[in-house]
């Protein structure tokens, strides 16, 4: 529906253009096909003229011998594209040259055929007395039987039938078709430059509009970003205040035990609110970051440290392996982060016996790396493998949802790429590439 109201008007221009390009193709093909047959119709008649005329010359009283009409005929058959050349009385040849198979009926004193490869014409042929040596009706009897036997009188019932090769016909009309399909090219090649800036234009504009549209929601969003930090940041001390008031309650000897227990779990959600407020902030408030050369295996023995104790209590297999001499170049706070968030969401979703890797690898192209976080836990729902890295999207009961979206937003500010493969009760495995290498790349011992 977008497509049509955008596009609508210049497809139906193309369409338009399309359909007039085809009537004039058929239209000009038409006409110079017409033109090519008048062409060739009006040569085979000036030759039937040009050899009337030339009969007429030598003819003595409607007299003439055969022979020099055979030769008038001979040459006019050598010297142009006529195949045959015919004088027909009714349906009796008298005199023809040449050879042609499929000689037309003929129902009228004059007319043309086209046939594959021939044009017949023919004419009624009218052979006057010419004044100059007229010797009079008597100057046949001067001939002698024999000579009178090669003599033709010519009557009004005589036709001249000539074919025509269509060899100039194929050829003027092919020339012509060259023509006009060279036109149509440049023509069709205009419209389709046209159009297409036309199109791009439309285009540019839905561009420019969309990318206005963004913008203001990246402003909106920045808004909206700042008032939730602020209110964050403004709820934390009331709730520093009220864990304050409830650990007095907790540690009053006076205070009922109700009372103490009650201070105690307000203590507890109150632990649970400032530290999902923490992560939000960190989330909200993430800085560019600052790239420094940084040992890989330094950081992952340090988070090995860290996380290990959790993965002995829960009877989790954790191992680390790591380049010990890989360099890579990244903001060291934020890989760490990467690293702890990924590690503590495969803490989550494991149970006792299962296992956990920590990979960091160089990658196949020399100047990256890549990190690996694999487990054997109960796996990522299917319905939340979409949704994953948004904020607040969790499997896990006492998860916040903010982990591995601050994964995914470190992973975009330093141009990582984050791979997420699952499979329910077998386990995930967190894929992420192009992580930068240092100019050193791998030290060597």
């Amino acid at each position: 529906m977008i497509v049509s109201q955008k596009y609508g008007i210049p497809i139906l221009a193309t369409v338009f253009l399309c359909t007039l390009m085809s009537l004039w193709l058929n239209y000009e093909s038409q006409r110079q096909e017409k033109i090519a047959y008048h062409y060739l119709k009006k040569s085979a008649f000036a030759v039937i003229t040009a050899m009337e005329g030339a009969i007429q010359v030598d003819a003595r009283g409607g007299i003439m011998r055969k022979g020099r009409i055979r030769m008038i005929m001979d040459e006019v058959l050598s010297k142009t594209t006529v195949q045959y050349i015919a004088l027909i009385q009714g349906s009796r040849t008298l005199i023809s040259t040449g050879i042609i198979e499929g000689i037309p009926t003929r129902t009228k004193e004059e007319g043309e055929k086209l046939i594959p490869g021939s044009l017949f014409c023919w004419r009624k042929i009218s052979i006057t007395n010419c004044s100059q040596g007229n010797r009079g009706p008597f100057w046949a009897s001067q001939f002698s039987e024999n000579e009178q036997e090669e003599t033709l009188r010519f009557s009004t019932d005589q036709k001249f039938l000539v074919a025509f090769s269509d060899s100039d016909y194929k050829a003027q009309l092919a020339e012509s078709q060259r023509s006009i399909y060279i036109t149509a090219g440049i023509a069709s090649l205009a419209i389709l430059a046209g159009i297409s800036l036309w199109i791009f234009s439309i285009r540019g504009e839905s561009l420019k509009h969309q990318l206005r549209i963004t913008q203001e929601r990246v402003q909106h969003y920045r808004e909206f970003e700042f008032a939730a930090f602020g209110l964050a940041h403004e709820t934390r001390h009331p709730l520093g205040l009220i864990r304050a008031r409830a650990q007095q309650i907790a540690s009053d000897d006076t205070a009922q035990n109700s009372h103490v227990k009650s201070a105690i779990d307000i203590i507890e959600e109150t632990d649970v609110a400032t530290s999902r407020l923490s992560e939000f902030m960190h989330y909200a408030k993430l800085k560019k970051p600052k790239l420094q050369q940084v040992k890989a295996a330094e950081i992952c023995d340090n988070i090995g440290v860290l996380l290990s104790d959790d993965a002995r209590a829960q009877s989790i297999d954790m191992r680390i392996e790591v380049n010990p001499n890989l360099m890579l170049m990244v903001d060291r706070d934020m890989l760490q982060r990467v690293i702890v968030n990924l590690l503590l969401n495969s803490l989550q979703a494991c149970h006792e016996n299962d296992s956990i890797l920590l990979s960091l690898q160089q990658g196949k192209v020399a100047s990256t790396a890549v990190l690996l976080v694999e487990d054997t836990g109960q796996g990522v729902p299917e319905n939340l493998r979409k949704t994953v890295f948004q904020p607040y999207v969790t499997g896990h009961e006492d998860g916040h949802g903010i982990g591995l979206a601050i994964v995914k937003k470190i992973a975009d500010e330093h141009g990582w790429k984050i791979f997420l493969k699952s499979t329910p009760e077998e386990g995930t495995s967190f894929t992420i590439t192009g992580i930068r290498c240092a100019e050193n790349g791998v030290i060597h011992a």
